[in-house]
């Protein structure tokens, strides 16, 4: 018998071409981009007009996860959270107070602890009313950019989101989702 003919009990020459350390590899780079995308970074679609011209709908969006466990968020962030009593999947607003604060909205201009909150590029319709209420110890007040277009903190019969219910804070726009893909996730 020559040596190319010859078997052998070694398990590695039956599967000729497979190295383990292949699939090893291959294993903790899967491992690893499943953690990063669960507890780091992650991506997330925005859904609706409502954060227009911040974001545009039908955008992918980049969300840090670490205030989930580390920084809370703060006045002027957009975060990403669920409500599953307002609607399935993920929601994109914007923080307007924190715990603590106390918002109101009076003909259209929105008020945080008293002083009206000047705003570029965001307009509220001049019948727009809310009393005040302040954010409790756990919460924080959303609202769209686009607030003609928005469900949000005003409208929700728990108005505020709670910590937990937050996956991440928004970071940038990675893209616009290309026309013709309204199906894909």
């Amino acid at each position: 018998m020559t040596s190319s003919t010859m078997r052998t009990n070694n398990p590695h020459e039956q599967y000729s071409g497979t190295n383990p350390k292949i699939l090893l590899w291959i294993g903790a780079a899967l491992l690893a981009a499943f953690l990063v995308s669960r507890f780091i970074v992650s991506g997330c679609r925005v859904v609706g007009p409502s954060m227009e011209p911040t974001l545009s709908e039908n955008s992918w969006v980049l969300l840090s996860r670490c205030c989930r466990w580390g920084a809370s968020p703060a006045r002027g962030d957009i975060i990403v959270f669920e409500k599953p009593q307002v609607t399935r999947g993920s929601i994109v607003k914007r923080v307007v107070a924190v715990p603590g604060d106390t918002v109101e909205i009076r003909a259209g201009t929105l008020f945080l602890n008293g002083a009206a909150v000047k705003e570029e590029r965001i307009s509220m319709p001049r019948q727009e009313r809310m009393a005040p209420c302040t954010v409790p110890q756990d919460g924080y007040f959303v609202l769209g950019d686009n607030r003609g277009e928005s469900s949000d903190s005003r409208h929700w019969q728990d108005a505020f989101v709670k910590r937990e219910e937050i996956q991440g804070k928004v970071l940038c726009e990675i893209f616009p989702k290309p026309s013709g893909l309204e199906n894909w996730p």
